[in-house]
């Protein structure tokens, strides 16, 4: 079971911006004790195997055989993300709902050593440090029962921002009008990155999408397809 070593606290200045209330951050490290066993690397192992399962067999066709796993790999680690989110999100929720607050988004980021929870909690009068550090206080231990990272982990429990994240369907129906930037998983008119006004948030074709006008032009961006959405200060496009 993980181990909670420290607590980092920090208060960031209130920013007045409407929907937003970035007044506090808490963070907190939870350390494996050591000699206990930590998380495997599975792309370690996946490489492991490349070069020494089939060691008579040609370059290119190892180089197949690697790249046709490798995709199956990325799906396997997205299916892992979005179950560890879910999890967290269950868990949270009423941790949060229990303090005043509402959880409006979670971050999984897998780092070398360790993942990275984020927490995003908003409240109609604004979250405070105390808040933050209650929720990031009980929500360690409840995590700490779980052990859902197996491993070393880092959890990060923080007010909005100006740079709000929006993923919900109340936060694109909420935010119509709101300049926003998004990224999306593909391409879609040669960009992954736009800039603009949230004009809409419809159905097409039975899924969700979000309208966005780019520099007069309005774009169709499917939900499933974004990746990260954010409230933003100005509007530009960036292509890639």
């Amino acid at each position: 079971m993980s181990g909670r070593n420290s607590v980092v606290e920090c208060q960031l200045p209130k920013l007045d911006v409407a929907g937003s209330s970035p007044v506090a951050r808490s963070i907190v490290y939870f350390l494996r004790p050591a000699g206990s066993p930590g998380a495997v690397n599975s792309a370690c192992i996946a490489r492991w195997h490349v070069v020494v399962a089939f060691p008579t067999i040609t370059e290119s066709s190892m180089l197949k055989w690697a790249f046709a796993h490798f995709f199956i790999f990325q799906s396997d680690c997205k299916c892992m993300y979005d179950d560890l989110k879910d999890k967290i999100w269950q868990l949270a929720e009423p941790v949060a709902a229990s303090e005043g607050l509402e959880l409006i988004h979670v971050e999984c980021v897998k780092m070398h050593s360790r993942w990275v929870f984020r927490l995003f909690l908003d409240c109609e009068d604004g979250v405070t440090l105390n808040d933050c550090s209650a929720v990031s206080n009980q929500l360690g231990d409840i995590l700490d029962v779980h052990d859902l990272s197996h491993g070393p982990y880092t959890l990060e429990v923080s007010s909005p921002g100006i740079d709000r994240p929006i993923s919900r369907d109340t936060d694109f129906e909420r935010f119509k009008g709101e300049k926003i930037k998004l990224k999306t998983k593909i391409k879609i008119g040669g960009m992954k990155n736009f800039h603009g006004t949230l004009v809409d948030y419809v159905e097409e074709d039975g899924q969700k999408a979000v309208r966005i006008d780019v520099a007069g032009k309005i774009i169709s961006v499917p939900k499933n397809e974004i990746s990260k959405a954010n409230l933003a200060d100005d509007v530009a496009v960036i292509t890639e």
